[in-house]
């Protein structure tokens, strides 16, 4: 009888920190609650970096079809021992795993998607655009804190936050009207209006968590529209006068 179902993430999906010592911390579950299930999202990691099903001795591991180019409302699970797994959704689909119609044309163009990513390709694309981006904000943006700089991430994504404001001065809202699609979090904490949460966590100020953008590049991304972004936020910083003093944000 399983206990326990663990889910670690592969790639963190607001800062992109690539999770360390997995194999370590895989290995720690194993030993303290061995009639557990351990599963592995790596949603954000498909296509931008390589991994095995089999490198960490996951039970089960998940991704998606909007991480690699293909339509919203597939995900695709590789089930180590399916046995060992019961339906949320009872039914005959995917061998009597789920019920419901099936989504044929979504997993065609998944499927389409998948056969055609290149890891390789992707980081040595757009790593040197991220190193562009982050340059450029240190350089523009007074003060400003780029979220786990020093640490290994995926190429595509740039969590900043702004020091100076006790409020959200709607950076998001005015960067769309000026064309540029950032967001506060991930697609699942976009509609969160207080801090962060995984920001807070990670030790930063509510302040600095309620003021933070998540930049997300792809293979499409040109340097022109990067300086673009950073000269209109530039502007928009400049153009609002700070809430507390710069030094007493931590």
């Amino acid at each position: 009888t399983v206990l326990n179902v663990f889910t670690l993430y592969l790639v963190n999906s607001e800062t992109g920190v690539i999770f360390p010592a997995l194999n370590e911390t895989i290995s720690k579950i194993r030993l303290h609650c061995p009639r557990s299930l351990i599963h592995l999202d790596a949603c954000q990691a498909w296509g931008k970096i390589k991994f095995d099903q089999d490198l960490w001795g996951a039970d089960a591991i998940t991704v998606t079809s909007t991480k690699i180019g293909a339509p919203s409302g597939v995900g695709v699970t590789w089930l180590r021992s399916p046995q060992m797994w019961t339906p949320v959704i009872y039914g005959t689909q995917q061998f009597g795993r789920r019920g419901g119609t099936e989504n044929i044309l979504g997993v065609f163009l998944c499927e389409l998607a998948a056969r055609n990513i290149d890891p390789d390709r992707y980081q040595n694309t757009v790593y040197p655009l991220r190193c562009h981006l982050e340059r450029s904000l240190n350089r523009d943006i007074r003060g400003v804190i780029l979220a786990n700089a020093d640490v290994e991430r995926v190429a595509n994504t740039v969590h900043l936050m702004i020091p100076g404001f006790d409020r959200y001065q709607n950076w998001m809202e005015l960067l769309d009207l000026k064309g540029y699609s950032v967001s506060r979090g991930s697609a699942c904490q976009s509609q969160i209006a207080g801090p962060n949460p995984v920001l807070v966590a990670m030790g930063y100020s509510e302040h600095l968590a309620l003021n933070s953008l998540r930049v997300s590049l792809g293979l499409s991304t040109t340097i022109d529209a990067i300086d673009g972004f950073v000269k209109e936020l530039s502007e928009l910083v400049g153009s609002k006068k700070p809430s507390i003093q710069m030094g007493r944000v931590s």
